[in-house]
């Protein structure tokens, strides 16, 4: 059987093959208006075809790349084919994406378009694109290989995270990442093969650098269009500084459970409801229960006895409010003394607990030290104040008896006798005087001072010099000042201290008159207050001796040897203290060092 004529079919069968084309079709003429349109096109414009016959085919181009195919069909024109990738717009708005070849019939110069519905080929090809943008801006790692392990893509979060560009790993071994020892790799490709993936698995990979790294591991399976599994895409996230920072807090949490457990104090933490989520060893043996019958549960019904305790209270009370306590309680099971110290945490309450019993019976013994202290005080002052009194009325009797003596039997006695007579009242007269002394130590050393507040220095001379005018006449001293600070302080034991100390300058003096300057200096938190003379000085290795109680280094000057040990009691109870700056005849510097004030 022959083949059928092609002439012989005629126009209608070449117009019904036109319209039925699964593919759009249009034929234009000049100023490529349609000429004929296909049903399938009338289709996608949604539009019927006396609308679309002598229209311009560009009016249905969006305007945004009209441009470019009036462009294509001028081509057409003058070439007579063309290739044309555009959009039309249909009557709904819609935009449909279409891929033409044309070509001009050089019979009757109509155009002959056909073309193929790509919109769906185009929304996969945009998607495509948007992920891969996605996958070149990710900051992990993002790499496809065959099931041989040769890497197929690489994208810059790659480049980031091993160093390596993806020049140097397409058509390379994956293998270059492992870690020597580590044979993971050839395992994970197998669960691969077998349609496994990997989650989330973390592993060592070595950089370029040669630095190791931690990173975490998502590996699937790809596939082709039947299904087969032709190779793997692995996600890897470096998480080196995580697991740093994890290892570090790890670290500090093992660190801070190590003190815990070392520490003589008992700590436990509660939760928001009160139950125990933490108990240390030392916490054991105070309660005798093991941990684990305290974790998680409520501490005062598994000790239901210390619901009584001021402990149960404090607890309860930071619990609800917030706040932070701190208490001490007697224990009588135990015979000891806690201290608690209680606070809130973000999600319960912490608790520590301290055996504080050798303090508390250090303070006891402390205080019963102190009574008894005071009390020996009191005895001795009530001592030295009768001694006082039964020693100076025989001495006066001693005086006033050899006076009387010396008086009526003048004229009978020889110079010998009133000489021994004067030896007696000397004597006697230097006896009340140390007795004097003695007394006045006696209430320094032991007596309580009065309160101390803040004290003008200047008035404290003031008083000792008024106290002195009688000798400083006498002696025709001077006495010159700098201005002073003020000082906290006993205003009258500071008197005596002063007062002490110029009138020695003016007993020990040289040939020359008494010169005497009174002044101070600031020294970090103290002030030295300076009674600088011009005496007779003293050597250099007697600077402490002399402040002992009965230590004189001069016996041909009138005096007790109490006077340097008063004020040495005295700056001692300001908290400060007194020492001696001298050379024998170059004149003496007794220094005062007295805590500075905070006005």
């Amino acid at each position: 059987m022959s083949a059928p004529n092609p002439a012989a079919l005629g126009a209608a069968f070449y117009d019904t093959l036109f319209d039925n084309f699964v593919e759009p079709a249009f034929i234009a003429g000049e100023e490529v208006r349609c000429a004929d349109v296909n049903r399938r096109l009338c289709e996608l414009l949604k539009m019927d075809r006396q609308r679309l016959i002598g229209s311009p085919f560009t009016d249905f181009i969006p305007e945004e790349v009209r441009g470019k195919a009036m462009l294509a069909f001028e081509e057409l024109r003058s070439k007579g084919a063309v290739h044309l990738d555009t959009a039309l717009r249909s009557s709904d708005g819609s935009v449909i994406e279409l891929e033409w070849n044309c070509r001009t019939d050089p019979a009757s110069g109509l155009h002959l378009c056909f073309g193929r519905d790509v919109t769906e080929r185009k929304k996969i090809e945009e998607e495509c694109r948007r992920l891969a943008a996605i996958v070149e801006s990710s900051d992990d790692a993002i790499i496809s290989k065959t099931l041989e392990g040769i890497v197929t893509s690489w994208n810059s979060g790659a480049e980031r995270v091993f160093g390596y560009t993806a020049e140097e790993m397409i058509g390379k071994p994956v293998s270059i990442l492992a870690v020597p020892g580590r044979n993971e790799m050839t395992a994970i490709l197998e669960k691969i093969r077998l349609g496994q993936p990997i989650k989330h698995y973390e592993t060592q990979r070595r950089r370029k650098d040669g630095r190791l790294i931690v990173v975490s591991l998502s590996v699937s399976p790809m596939r082709d269009s039947s299904g087969r599994i032709t190779g793997a895409s692995k996600i890897a996230r470096d998480v080196t500084d995580r697991k740093l920072a994890e290892q570090a807090l790890a670290d500090a949490n093992q660190t801070m459970l190590d003190i815990l457990e070392s520490m003589d104090e008992g700590f436990i933490a509660f939760d928001g409801e009160g139950r125990c989520t933490y108990v240390n060893g030392r916490v054991e043996e105070v309660t005798q229960k093991h941990r684990s019958e305290l974790l998680g549960k409520v501490i005062w019904d598994v000790l239901p006895e210390m619901r009584g305790k001021k402990v149960f209270s404090e607890v309860e009370h930071v619990r609800k409010e917030r706040i932070t306590v701190t208490w001490e309680e007697y224990f009588a099971e135990h015979d000891a003394w806690y201290q608690g110290h209680a606070y809130p945490r973000r999600d319960g309450v912490a608790l520590f607990i301290r055996n504080i019993t050798e303090r508390k019976r250090a303070e006891e013994a402390l205080a019963q030290h102190a009574e008894e202290a005071a009390r020996s005080s009191a005895d001795l002052q009530q001592f030295a104040y009768a001694t006082s009194h039964d020693l100076q009325e025989p001495l006066r009797n001693i005086v006033s008896f050899s006076q009387l003596l010396a008086h009526r039997y003048r004229d009978k006695l020889d110079s010998d006798a009133a000489e021994f007579i004067g030896y007696i009242e000397d004597g006697a007269r230097r006896m009340e005087l140390l007795i004097t002394d003695l007394v006045a130590y006696s209430r320094v050393a032991s007596g309580r001072s009065a309160e101390h507040v803040l004290v003008e220095m200047d008035s404290v001379i003031d008083w000792a010099l008024r106290n002195l005018d009688s000798l400083i006449k006498d002696s025709g001293a001077v006495v010159s000042r700098d201005p002073l600070p003020v000082v906290k302080g006993d205003k009258i034991q500071l008197v005596q201290l002063i007062q002490r100390l110029v009138e020695n300058a003016i007993r020990y003096r040289g040939p020359e008159d008494p010169r005497i300057h009174i002044s101070s200096v600031q020294a970090e938190r103290e002030w030295w207050i300076s009674v600088k003379d011009n005496g007779i000085g003293i050597e250099p290795q007697y600077s402490e001796r002399i402040f002992g109680l009965f230590k004189r280094l001069n016996r041909n000057v009138p005096g007790t040897g109490v006077g340097l040990a008063i004020c040495k009691r005295i700056a001692e109870k300001h908290g400060g203290r007194i020492w001696v700056e001298s050379k024998r005849g170059q004149g003496s510097t007794f220094r005062i060092a007295l805590p500075a004030s905070e006005i």
